[in-house]
């Protein structure tokens, strides 16, 4: 089953949020939008966090600002160049992102679509990071788009993508602690005051 889905919500934004919230399967829907870095704008990897927000790899999960309910924004740069370094990692090689088959014209379209761009780097307010671009001559990036959407969904679902293939180490919870070790930590802190 599908978990998240995230529908971007740059163009015609206000039948974006209302079809997410009157879908019967609004639980799982989200509107999204690309917010690129800037001059004036740090990239969303810098924001501040707001109260009821969760974030992560260059998203963030926002609150439900302006009664609209939920969305995600995220940084389209660095998902765009994350999805391509996957893209053109060898078959069988760590982070390697492929497409199903063995007969290469079944993804042509697809393939069109995710060449239809190409990255330049920049430095903005000390960041230096690709900046991604359409080619004139391939105006259709759509699909493109959809699977850096797919792919920042599955960032916001809690996926992680590492060259080892192993899965990241989860570190330890904290051991609970006994109660004579509370009550000297509480003796301590009345000393201090």
């Amino acid at each position: 089953p599908v978990d998240r889905v995230l529908i971007d919500s740059g163009w015609n934004t206000a039948t974006v949020y209302q079809f997410c919230r009157a879908s019967p399967y609004s639980a799982k829907l989200l509107p999204s939008k690309g917010v690129g870095r800037s001059a004036s704008s740090v990239g969303v990897a810098r924001w501040k966090p707001r109260p009821g927000e969760r974030s992560g790899m260059h998203w963030r999960l926002t609150a439900g600002l302006e009664g609209r309910g939920k969305s995600v924004q995220f940084d389209p740069d660095h998902w765009k160049s994350f999805v391509w370094e996957r893209l053109s990692t060898p078959p069988g090689g760590g982070g390697c992102l492929t497409l199903y088959g063995k007969e290469a014209g079944v993804h042509a379209m697809i393939g069109e679509h995710c060449a239809a761009e190409y990255a330049s780097p920049v430095t903005i307010r000390g960041d230096t990071f690709d900046k991604w671009d359409i080619r004139p001559d391939l105006p259709d990036n759509h699909l493109f788009d959809v699977v850096v959407g797919a792919t920042v969904a599955a960032s916001v679902e809690g996926l992680q993508w590492n060259a080892t293939g192993t899965a990241p180490a989860v570190p330890a919870p904290p051991k609970p602690l006994k109660l004579s070790e509370i009550q000297a930590r509480k003796r301590a802190e009345a000393a201090r005051r």
